[in-house]
C-alpha cells in the first residue's frame, strides 16, 4: 500500500505526478487530499489497513510533515514502513528509524536541507526547476541520484522513484516474495 500526501498541491498537479510515475500494473495508491500537513488524517485513511501490511508514503511539500508523522505513528502501532519519499519538504527534519528518501527541486534546497537529515538516498534537480513543476513533471526533472556508498548518477526524479517502487511491487505489495 502506498499513500500520497500532496500537501497543498492542486489535484491536477498530483494527477500529472501519478501519470508520470505510476505503472499501470501497480496497485493504485491511496491519495489523501485533505491531509495537507496533518498525520492524523493519514492514519484515519489507513484505519482499515492491517497494521502488519507494509506501507509507503510519498509526501510533497507540506505533505512531507503528514507522511513522516503517519509513518512514525504506524511504526509505534507495530506496523511496517517500507519507505517515506520526502518530495521537496524543505525545512522538514527527517527522523531516524525510518527508510527515508529525500527529493529536492534544486541543489540549494538539497544542501540546505541535508543538515536536517539526508535520508538513505537523495535526488536534486539539475538544472533546477520550480517547486510546483518538480511535483507536476518528475519525468522531466533531470538531476542527480546520490547515495552514501557511491558516486551520484544522472537520472530523472521519476526514474529514481520508479526504481524503488519497482523493487517493492516486484516483491509483492506486502514485501513478500
Amino acid at each position: 500500500m502506498c499513500c500520497i500526501c500532496p500537501g497543498f498541491a492542486d489535484r491536477s498537479a498530483t494527477e500529472q505526478f501519478l501519470a508520470a510515475t505510476w505503472k499501470l500494473a501497480w496497485p493504485q495508491p491511496l491519495v489523501i487530499w485533505e491531509a495537507t500537513y496533518q498525520s492524523d488524517r493519514v492514519l484515519e485513511a489507513l484505519r482499515a489497513i492491517d497494521p502488519q501490511r507494509a506501507i509507503g508514503l510519498i509526501g510533497f511539500s507540506a505533505g512531507v510533515v503528514a507522511a513522516l508523522g503517519a509513518a512514525q505513528a504506524w511504526q509505534r502501532r507495530g506496523g511496517r514502513v517500507r519507505a517515506v519519499f520526502a518530495w521537496d519538504g524543505w525545512g522538514v527534519a527527517l527522523p531516524g528509524g525510518l527508510p527515508i528518501y529525500r527529493f529536492s527541486h534544486d541543489r540549494w534546497t538539497h544542501h540546505s536541507s541535508a543538515w536536517l537529515g539526508a535520508g538513505r538516498a537523495q535526488f536534486w534537480a539539475d538544472p533546477p526547476l520550480s517547486h510546483q513543476a518538480f511535483w507536476r513533471s518528475p519525468d522531466r526533472a533531470w538531476g542527480w541520484w546520490s547515495m552514501p556508498d557511491r558516486a551520484p548518477s544522472r537520472t530523472t526524479a521519476a526514474a529514481m522513484l520508479q526504481t524503488y517502487l519497482q523493487g517493492w511491487y516486484g516483491l509483492g505489495e506486502d514485501g513478500a516474495a
